[in-house]
């Protein structure tokens, strides 16, 4: 995959975890959000948007749970 490639879904993800942000306002968004950004540029060493999206389930989920 091009270096480009990448970039551009690492600006998506990053963009996808400010959306998460504003979703979940308060206290804990911003240690959920950085908490995303930090496990999407992990991943991107081995560039699975399979993994990619368990994460994001994951973490709105995980969310929804803990505010419910």
């Amino acid at each position: 995959m091009a270096w480009e490639e990448r970039h551009k879904y690492m600006v998506m993800f990053i963009a996808l975890a400010f959306s998460y942000k504003r979703y979940f306002p308060g206290r804990g968004g911003r240690m959920a959000c950085l908490k995303m950004v930090w496990t999407f540029t992990t991943s991107l060493r081995w560039l699975c948007l399979d993994k990619w999206r368990e994460e994001i389930l994951y973490f709105y989920e995980e969310e929804i749970r803990r505010r419910a």
